[in-house]
């Protein structure tokens, strides 16, 4: 018989092909229809016809090491289209290789770049680290604040109302209230006598909204109902929407941790810093979002919607003003205050 591969004559009891070493595996054929049949197999599976095995026409196959073989045959064609590429091609693939190379490089040295940055204004485990932060006591209230060179020349408060550190929440209020509560609806709201949208009875510039038509055209919160003044003094307040929107306008931000809290760093113009923590709000009995987003209130009211006041929310992408969405920002949800000074 003969070998496959290169067409040798071999034996018939020949296991290897002697020119080029392939492997030869006999299979036994019908001798009536030429199927392949089972080496141990007494009838054909196709036809019936009984097989002598000893007397079987036997049929050659070629089990090549095809694996080997292949992977030799593309290197070696890889090597040879290589080797007759035109001298042009040759420099314009090494070229490319060169540049890749390059391009690697200047990734590796700039990410390594923007870890020691990070680590040197914000410190190592995303922690906050206070850099050259001038911050100054209100020398009648013993309570802290920072110019952040804003424009307004308007100061900011370290922390919250109620919190002791930059990274604790403080307390939470309803808008227009002064004292923290238990629970924040609608039911126990000071300035409503029923439904949110339509019986309001301070703070109301919509007839729709004011409990029988009521209106007081008041947008601005007076200083009784203030948190941040009845708390800390004459001389603090809950900023307005006009003066957080410059704090959002001219800082930059930084979403980090402090002491394990996470929160936004806001830096101004002259490189000082504050730190909001991802405080979250209250409804009911319970706190929502602490931990992935900070709500604070200002004492604006949002003019065609008396019902919600605007509230500025901290993200990891900075601030974010939800004016559009004013059911989110009913008063009578309790969000966290951050005063400002006016010195």
């Amino acid at each position: 018989m003969k070998c496959l591969k290169c067409n040798a004559e071999i034996a018939d009891n020949a296991k290897f092909c002697p020119i080029c070493g392939a492997k030869v595996e006999i299979e036994n054929k019908c001798p009536n229809c030429g199927a392949t049949v089972e080496k141990n197999a007494k009838f054909c599976v196709k036809c019936g016809t009984k097989i002598d095995v000893n007397n079987a026409p036997k049929l050659e196959v070629q089990a090549t090491n095809e694996v080997n073989n292949n992977k030799q045959q593309q290197s070696t064609q890889i090597v040879s289209s290589t080797s007759t590429l035109p001298k042009s091609a040759r420099k314009s693939s090494k070229t490319t290789r060169t540049i890749l190379i390059v391009l690697s490089i200047t990734l590796i040295v700039l990410s390594v770049a923007t870890i020691i940055v990070t680590e040197i204004f914000f410190g190592t485990n995303q922690e906050y680290a206070n850099l050259d932060i001038k911050s100054h006591t209100d020398q009648d209230t013993n309570h802290e604040y920072v110019d952040l060179g804003l424009p307004s020349g308007t100061k900011w408060a370290t922390c919250n109302v109620g919190a002791n550190a930059p990274e604790e929440y403080g307390d939470y209020f309803a808008w227009g209230e002064t004292s923290p509560k238990e629970t924040y609806d609608q039911n126990s709201y000071k300035y409503c006598n029923g439904h949110m949208s339509e019986t309001l009875t301070k703070y109301c510039n919509y007839p729709g909204c004011g409990y029988n038509g009521f209106t007081d055209n008041l947008t601005t919160l007076e200083a009784s109902d203030d948190a941040a003044t009845v708390s800390w003094g004459k001389d603090w307040r809950i900023p307005t929407n006009e003066e957080m929107t410059e704090l959002i306008d001219n800082c930059s931000y930084k979403w980090t941790e402090q002491n394990g809290i996470k929160g936004l760093v806001a830096i101004g113009p002259n490189g000082n810093s504050i730190f909001f923590p991802a405080t979250g709000y209250r409804y009911g009995n319970d706190c929502y979002g602490n931990g992935d987003v900070g709500e604070y209130w200002t004492s604006s009211i949002i003019s065609m919607a008396s019902y919600s006041a605007y509230t500025h929310r901290v993200y990891p992408n900075g601030f974010d003003m939800d004016e559009g969405y004013i059911d989110d920002d009913s008063r009578e949800c309790g969000r966290t205050i951050r005063p400002v000074i006016s010195k």
